[in-house]
């Protein structure tokens, strides 16, 4: 518990964080605000930390406010009495003036998130809606936080947000045992105000109140727009609001520093929370310059490197004794790990960037399969609709609304309120669907031989678009050397997959068992928490087992672990990535004993697969 008297400057680490909150209070520009962190990274309380700093005055948005609420409405009181339509402003009308503290925005209604933006950038608010078409004006600004170990929200709304600020954990064995001391010495009984932080606030609220006069008078020299523009476009930020943001934050530091000119350093100090959530560059894959000189200095060397007799290397065990009793005699070091790059055969930039004719709010309010929410007899209630067919799930709030201008003209002395059947609303409801997609790769030396591993990254990011998509959960196992991991456990962050599977190494044997006893372990887990999850698995691996648990045939191993994860409520498809001759199909014979689907990579582009792997997932 954090004590009510504790002061901005108390705050350890964050220093981002921080740094864009005063540049957010100094700029009337800068209209929203989003802090990013783990669970208990201190977001929240730095937000509300807001007031300590300022005299504006801070109102708190509900997660789960109705749009009654957040705008407004009829009023049924003041229309009962008057018999007219009266107007209820909502809760932006109260924070005219003021910050609207947006908690847990990735728990929030994605439309309603975008209707207070657009809010507090126009400083209007409609209200179409109850027969009634009006609205008001207010000024406030947004501090929103999101919870990136709980979900993620579009790229879009980010893109909304004037700044965005990273809360990471506080790994520094210093600063933990100096947030430790304060935790002690605010309890209850052990408190004793601190007359420097106390100083401290008061020498930053004076600070605050400078720049903000100073604001209006600092300049930005020709050469530093330039500059403004030119980073916007090396990272692929798309639209103007970068540009904005990142000016409006230079000039309010420079104004904090007590400067009435923006330098090249506070282009570089605001540079991080103006841009870095609006990039569109992350689907390049940037060569360092080590690799560089490498592929300069040396010839590439063919995917299928071959010997003497022309077979591929990966082919090897068809070799003859005579090669088998030379590579006794001459020890050989293990080929190093391998990270190869991501293929963009699959169109990967569509993860990160969401094209621009897709429409985000259908997302949410479709009710196909595999939708983030769907409309449904269960679930939260978030508006109303005038019924059809028959009457159930009224709601009564809108149906007072509806009824209460009518009272006058339909004046019956025995009924404290005349309702007629057109007044009668009924209740929406939504509620959140989806799957847990994982992916169980093949991270073995078998999968880098052909590089056949930077196709089949694309292929897990085509379709880790479609999880982001949909609200699905991913999971990622990998299964090299002696055994198999859970390098990413059930997440909706698309972005944290995407870089997981980016620096996803490539080396060793094959435990095909251990992948397999892996996913069936997750699964189980995953069901134990959402019985009605049957998670859909898709297993890219050429099958070629040669490392087992025990002293078992790697091979006859795998099949018992298939048999083990086809009595698992599960969805299994298998993508074989084998290539080189002879070939063997052991994936095909993995997809029978698991009971799942089975394609050959070799025999389709990845846009074929990604379509196939659409289709099963949709049955």
């Amino acid at each position: 518990m954090f004590h009510e008297h504790e002061y901005f400057a108390d705050i350890k680490g964050l220093n981002e964080a921080k740094l864009s909150l005063l540049l957010f209070l100094v700029s009337p520009v800068i209209r929203s605000l989003i802090l990013i962190g783990g669970t208990g990274t201190g977001k929240s309380h730095l937000a509300r930390l807001t007031k300590s700093v300022t005299d504006v005055k801070t109102v708190h948005l509900p997660q789960h406010a109705t749009w009654d609420r957040v705008f407004g409405s009829i009023d049924i009181t003041a229309s009962l009495a008057r018999g007219e339509k009266v107007i209820e402003h909502g809760l932006l009308k109260k924070a005219d003036g003021g910050i609207v503290i947006m908690d847990d925005i990735h728990l929030m209604d994605h439309t309603l998130i975008t209707a207070v933006l657009s809010a507090a950038e126009t400083g209007m608010v409609k209200i179409e809606r109850d027969g009634i078409s009006s609205g008001y004006q207010t000024n406030f600004k947004i501090i929103a936080t999101l919870n990136q170990d709980e979900g993620e929200i579009s790229p879009h709304i980010i893109d909304r947000f004037s700044l965005c600020a990273l809360c990471p954990a506080i790994t520094d064995p210093l600063l933990r045992k100096q947030f430790l001391e304060k935790a002690i010495i605010r309890n209850p009984g052990n408190f004793i105000p601190d007359s420097k932080s106390s100083e401290k606030e008061n020498q930053q609220r004076e600070q605050i109140l400078q720049a903000q006069h100073r604001y209006p008078y600092v300049q930005i020299p020709d050469g530093i727009m330039d500059l403004i523009t030119s980073l916007a476009t090396d990272l692929g930020v798309e639209g103007h609001r970068g540009d904005i943001a990142h000016s409006s934050a230079a000039s309010a530091l420079a104004a904090l520093n007590e400067r009435d000119q923006v330098s090249v350093d506070d282009i570089s100090a605001t540079l991080q929370v103006s841009l870095q959530h609006r990039r569109r560059d992350y689907q390049k894959e940037p060569q360092s310059s080590h690799d560089t000189d490498k592929n300069k200095s040396s010839p590439p060397e063919p995917e299928n490197k071959k010997d003497g007799d022309g077979l591929p290397q990966d082919n090897r065990h068809e070799e003859g004794d005579q090669n088998e009793s030379q590579q006794k005699q001459i020890p050989q070091a293990p080929a190093p790990d391998q990270v190869f790059t991501i293929g963009d055969i699959q169109f990967t930039k569509d993860l990160i960037v969401q094209k621009k004719n897709k429409n985000f709010h259908s997302m949410v309010k479709t009710g196909k399969k595999g939708s983030h929410q769907k409309i449904s007899d269960s679930g939260r209630y978030f508006r109303s609709k005038n019924p059809s067919g028959k009457i159930y799930d009224i709601a009564f709030d809108a149906t007072f609304r509806a009824a209460a201008p009518h009272q006058i003209t339909r004046s019956n002395g025995t009924l404290a309120l005349n309702i007629s059947v057109q007044d009668i609303r009924v209740k929406e409801r939504k509620r959140k669907s989806g799957r847990t997609i994982i992916f169980v790769v093949d991270s073995s030396g078998s999968m880098g031989a052909a590089k056949r591993m930077s196709a089949v990254k694309g292929a897990v990011l085509s379709l880790l678009k479609d999880a982001y998509i949909n609200r699905d959960q991913v999971a990622l196992i990998s299964f090299r050397g002696p055994g198999a991991e859970v390098l990413l456990k059930p997440t909706r962050s698309g972005m944290t997959a995407y870089h997981q599977l980016a620096h996803l190494p490539t080396g060793g044997q094959t435990p095909l068992s251990s992948g397999i006893y892996t996913t069936v372990s997750l699964i189980r887990t995953i069901r134990r928490k959402n019985s009605h999850d049957e998670p859909f698995v898709i297993i890219i691996s050429d099958g070629r087992a040669n490392h087992a648990r025990s002293d078992n045939d790697p091979v006859a191993e795998a099949w018992m672990a298939a048999a083990a994860a086809r009595n698992e409520k599960a969805h299994y498809y298998v993508i074989d990535t084998e290539c080189g001759y002879p070939r063997f199909f052991l994936a095909k014979k993995l997809a029978e004993h698991i009971g799942g689907t089975y394609t050959l990579l070799d025999t389709m582009n990845g846009e074929e697969i990604v379509q196939l792997v659409r289709q099963e997932r949709g049955r």
